[in-house]
């Protein structure tokens, strides 16, 4: 639940396209990586910093909130303005369905590269 995922079939930091990384919000037992993604808002920034400690900056653009079973793959994998790189991050959000481990909505902010190459 410390750790997030970079899905391989988006793009890596800098390059065109939006790059998609998902992360858990809690375990039963503890807060996860991504416990306060639902506290960022638009303007807000966001750093990674790939291998080579090149720097990359996305400012937040928006949040929103799908369905657990219908997120729209189509729009997390692509960038919030075309022609600009994204980054956009999931996690789990809202309540966890009775019976399950699983929460019934999955939050993803959506950003855009302010700086970086």
């Amino acid at each position: 639940i410390y750790d997030t995922g970079w899905f391989d079939g988006s793009a890596k930091p800098g390059q065109a396209g939006a790059m998609f990384i998902y992360g858990h919000v809690s375990s039963w037992q503890a807060n996860g990586i991504f416990y306060n993604l639902h506290k960022l808002k638009p303007g807000d920034s966001v750093t990674i910093t790939r291998g080579d400690n090149k720097i990359f900056t996305y400012q937040v653009v928006s949040l929103k909130v799908y369905p657990y079973n219908k997120v729209d793959m189509h729009e997390v994998l692509s960038p919030i303005k075309s022609g600009v790189p994204g980054l956009n991050l999931m996690t789990c959000t809202g309540r966890v369905i009775k019976g399950t481990s699983e929460f019934n909505e999955r939050l993803v902010v959506f950003t855009r590269q302010v700086s970086g190459q």
